[in-house]
């Protein structure tokens, strides 16, 4: 199999279509819901507002990275969990969330982009953002805002946490296993 990578302005260029405008579009749509569950939660000084050229750019480059994706794997379609994964990876590390009141800061606004890629991201699969454990929030934010992003890694994570957890049962301890070496 001979992989044909284009440059960045031919891709670039191969995605600038109407599924790259819809997806934008999805994104705002979302952003427009998370926006008043954001007013009804913060102060007047938190405000936000979405950048829309880093939003164009963002979405360029997630298809962009899905494209090479499926050219790697051979495969038609990502599956949610994917787009959940890969739509989360560009949304946290181009950030187009940005405050409506320049200079103002504080933790909150600080993750609004961590927080926002996490709402579209779930928006993606069978999850409801609200039924999501509080705890589970605060360590699926922490390791967004602190920790490498690996995209497969994560969807990953959203297929287990979209199935529920399955039990794993332990292996049994025997003499000279990891566990009895402690």
């Amino acid at each position: 199999m001979q992989l044909n990578w284009k440059s960045y302005d031919e891709s670039l260029s191969e995605w600038a279509t109407e599924k790259a405008y819809a997806r934008a579009n999805t994104i705002i749509d979302n952003f427009q819901a998370f926006e008043k569950l954001w007013k009804g939660q913060s102060s007047q000084d938190e405000g936000i507002v979405l950048d829309s050229a880093c939003l164009r750019h963002a979405t360029f480059s997630y298809f962009l990275d899905i494209g090479r994706l499926k050219l790697f794997h051979g495969i038609e379609r990502a599956d949610r969990h994917k787009v959940a994964a890969y739509s989360l990876k560009w949304l946290i590390k181009l950030r187009p969330i940005v405050a409506s009141t320049p200079g103002f800061s504080s933790r909150k606004l600080a993750l609004a982009n961590e927080v926002f890629g996490l709402w579209v991201a779930v928006s993606y699969l069978n999850v409801r953002y609200d039924r999501i454990p509080d705890k589970i929030k605060e360590i699926f934010l922490y390791h967004l805002r602190y920790r490498p992003f690996e995209a497969d890694s994560w969807a990953i994570i959203f297929y287990f946490s979209e199935n529920g957890f399955l039990p794993m049962p332990a292996p049994p301890v025997t003499s000279g296993s990891p566990a009895t070496m402690a």
